[in-house]
């Protein structure tokens, strides 16, 4: 019986998180469509810890609810965050240490969402949490979206299992960043995280 009632509680609070989690939050938002337009409104924005592969957008509070994909606009601002489209190269390699395996190459997938614009200068830097939670950060070349390249994996050293760490990234951004080498000494010790990334930028 204790058991029916610990299972019973559990899916109420499941099931009142998944409300709340999908309550409404229109916020003040501007959507810059395909032509070049500016439309301002207001956008359900959810403080996405995983990048939205789409938004809902009303003129006003009063308007019916409009719903964009990516590539159907070029870009939205809200909550002080710029989201722009990305057909992208996701890295798909577990990521949790419990998940990793043996294998050091890189695995692939391609995914279609909105990317966070971290840096937007002579130099872009871009983000993208999938829907595992796992992060990836991109550069821009010849507008091309370019993943910045990172994983854990395990690799047997005297019979015991140890995680190893590829990490790409660093001479990507070497290459990124040729024109100002004062920066070289800084990338070598910047990691792959949010905060360290957008700090080199």
């Amino acid at each position: 019986m204790k058991t029916y009632y610990l299972a019973f509680f559990l899916l109420i609070g499941l099931l009142h998180s998944k409300l709340s989690s999908s309550q409404s939050n229109y916020q003040p938002g501007i959507i810059i469509d395909n032509k070049g337009d500016t439309i301002h409104g207001f956008i359900n924005y959810q403080n996405w810890e995983e990048n939205p592969n789409k938004i809902e957008f009303k003129k006003t509070l009063d308007f019916k609810s409009l719903f964009f994909l990516p590539f159907e606009i070029k870009e939205f601002y809200v909550s002080n965050e710029f989201y722009v489209p990305g057909k992208v190269i996701a890295e798909a390699s577990p990521f949790l240490s419990e998940d990793l395996n043996y294998q050091e190459e890189y695995s692939y997938r391609t995914d279609e969402v909105f990317l966070c614009t971290l840096f937007k200068g002579t130099k872009d830097l871009y983000r993208y949490k999938d829907f595992l939670g796992k992060e990836h950060f991109y550069i821009k070349k010849n507008n091309e979206f370019i993943l910045l390249l990172h994983k854990k994996y395990l690799k047997l050293i005297e019979n015991k299992s140890v995680i190893k760490t590829k990490s790409t990234y660093i001479h990507q951004l070497l290459e990124y960043f040729q024109d100002n080498s004062i920066l070289y000494s800084e990338i070598y010790y910047t990691e792959y995280t949010k905060a360290s990334i957008t700090n080199l930028f």
